[in-house]
């Protein structure tokens, strides 16, 4: 499921000095709210490891999605996102 609001991610002053680019893979639950659980937030993949997972975190916490249905109540669920960090795309 796609946001229905997105925080760009803060790209690391680090990454852009060295001209890094790279893509985070995380896992989080959103709920019923439409919100993410900050404390849900799972790196699933990083490359580079331990450069863009920080602001990825960050970005994600932020995001809001459509509320999702079941039964006429809405319902928490888990979704996986990937994010690309690359500067020329900034």
């Amino acid at each position: 499921m796609q946001p229905s609001y997105q925080v760009k991610p803060q790209y690391p002053f680090n990454a852009q000095r060295r001209n890094l680019k790279g893509k985070v893979e995380l896992e989080f639950m959103v709920g019923s709210d439409g919100r993410v659980k900050a404390s849900s937030i799972k790196v699933l993949a990083a490359e580079p490891a331990l450069i863009f997972e920080q602001a990825a975190r960050r970005a994600v916490q932020n995001w809001r999605f459509p509320i999702k249905y079941q039964q006429q109540r809405s319902v928490s669920f888990i979704t996986r996102q990937l994010i690309e960090f690359n500067l020329h795309e900034q």
